[in-house]
């Protein structure tokens, strides 16, 4: 069957419209600074239809039937074409080596937003051994991941003795018993992990999470649900926190110390991100310079009031990291020299982390040292 005339122009243009279609597309989101809407992403699929038929027409019809030779139009086009690609190369070469500036190098703010963006360290699960045969876990997802630069910087340049540091965390796993995300594996990593607190040898447990935004995720399941097909709402499925508590309480009775890390303050406002705005081509720094604290505890104090609350009948410690970040008043975005705090809307930075959060140093260190470092792995 032969095809429809339409078939065939869509046949015939296809390279082209692939061509062109995703430049297109990406530069609306450069530009918008979000996924284009619906009806941007149409305009722009019929904008690429048209450039795919123009160039189909007037270049690559030419140039494919044309007969090539000295003195012969296609031959220009052709050394045209070679000659652009050429030109294409060596910029994109000079502009990889640092010779050519993006224009949006001449921002104020620029380089700093870009660094503190990239300024995260990949962690690394892994037993260091200390002076002493006491042992702190350090237990988490990406939340607890973004303080381990602190950890690593106590670990290399200990000024007392420590003790020894087991590092258990997983990005994107709730440190919840019971639940599950698809491809993940949550529920064994979270049992194992608190199989390991309840040995002799550890006496410290810290706990860290995304635990605000544990409550708005759907995507979480039973573990006993092999085929994921009812998510919970973490809100408001008690069983979850209350199995949560009943792990915290048995270690306290154990006689560790178990401490939660509650929420990092959050926010578009704390965003690297947003704080260099597009103009068409252009590019404007916005930079907040403080937050109201109280806003910051309200958008956390839901879940924050739950685990506090839950610490306290369990005997655990609940540490509000607020206080790393924010003064009594004012949560600065910024420090003085224009550097932003965090990397995203909820991660500090790697270098803000190991430079200022010292509240975790008194979980490394003990009073004295103890002979025979801990065997966990």
């Amino acid at each position: 069957m032969l095809a429809s005339p339409p078939l065939v122009g869509i046949g015939l243009i296809s390279y082209p419209l692939y061509l062109w279609h995703w430049p297109l597309l990406t530069f609306a989101r450069i530009t918008l600074q979000r996924e284009p809407s619906v009806g941007v992403t149409l305009g722009l699929l019929a904008l690429s239809v048209l450039f795919a038929w123009l160039t189909y027409e007037f270049l690559e019809k030419r140039v494919r039937h044309a007969t090539t030779g000295p003195g012969r139009r296609s031959f220009h086009v052709v050394t045209a074409l070679c000659s652009s690609l050429v030109v294409l190369a060596l910029v994109g070469l000079l502009a990889y080596a640092g010779r050519v500036q993006a224009r949006s190098a001449d921002a104020p703010f620029v380089a700093q937003i870009s660094e503190a963006v990239h300024d995260w360290e990949e962690p690394r699960n892994r037993l260091v051994p200390g002076d002493a045969r006491d042992t702190v876990i350090f237990f988490g997802d990406s939340h607890m991941q973004q303080l381990l630069p602190r950890v690593d910087q106590v670990v290399k340049e200990p000024h007392a003795a420590r003790r020894t540091v087991l590092i258990r965390t997983r990005g994107g796993c709730a440190p919840l018993p019971g639940i599950e995300r698809r491809g993940y594996d949550c529920d064994d990593y979270v049992d194992e992990t608190f199989r390991l607190a309840q040995r002799a040898e550890v006496d410290t447990l810290v706990i860290a999470a995304s635990w605000k935004g544990f409550l708005s995720r759907r995507d979480y399941y039973r573990s006993e649900d092999e085929d994921f097909a009812d998510p919970l709402r973490l809100a408001n499925a008690q069983w979850v926190w209350t199995g949560f508590e009943a792990r915290l309480r048995e270690l306290v009775r154990r006689g560790k110390r178990v401490v939660i890390i509650l929420s990092t303050p959050r926010g578009d406002v704390f965003d690297p991100r947003t704080m260099l705005v597009r103009d068409g081509i252009d590019f404007e720094a916005r930079i907040p310079q403080r937050v109201d604290v109280r806003a910051v505890d309200r958008d956390t104090a839901d879940v924050d009031g739950k685990l506090r609350a839950l610490a306290a009948r369990a005997g655990a410690e609940a540490v509000d990291p607020t206080s790393w970040v924010c003064g009594a008043r004012w949560c600065p975005t910024v420090d003085e020299n224009g550097k932003p705090y965090f990397k995203d809307d909820t991660h500090l930075r790697a270098s803000f982390v190991r430079a200022h959060v010292t509240a975790l140093d008194r979980f490394i260190y003990v009073p004295a040292a103890r002979s025979g470092a801990a065997r966990l792995l």
